[in-house]
């Protein structure tokens, strides 16, 4: 496999998985207007919560690793902002 092969697929990963963040978030905050089913409030902030530590990681890693948030496609992702 070849760089620009691995760059391309990251790219795309990182924005589907902040994709998906963005509507588990939605969904939890939806719930959470729902009072009457705790364990479905309960479930759907767990997930976001799980995206969350997933685009963490993801962010930081690559900071780690002396990888541009740009090169990866990602220089706009806050995973901080699931948690607002």
């Amino acid at each position: 496999m070849d760089e620009k092969t691995l760059i391309y697929f990251l790219q795309y990963f990182a924005g589907l998985l902040y994709e998906r963040a963005l509507e588990s978030k939605e969904r939890c905050t939806a719930a959470q207007k729902r009072p009457d089913k705790p364990g479905s409030r309960d479930f759907a902030c767990g997930h976001a919560q799980a995206y969350y530590e997933v685009l963490s990681t993801f962010v930081h890693q690559a900071e780690v690793f002396g990888i541009p948030a740009d090169q990866l496609g990602i220089p706009n992702i806050d995973p901080d902002e699931l948690l607002r």
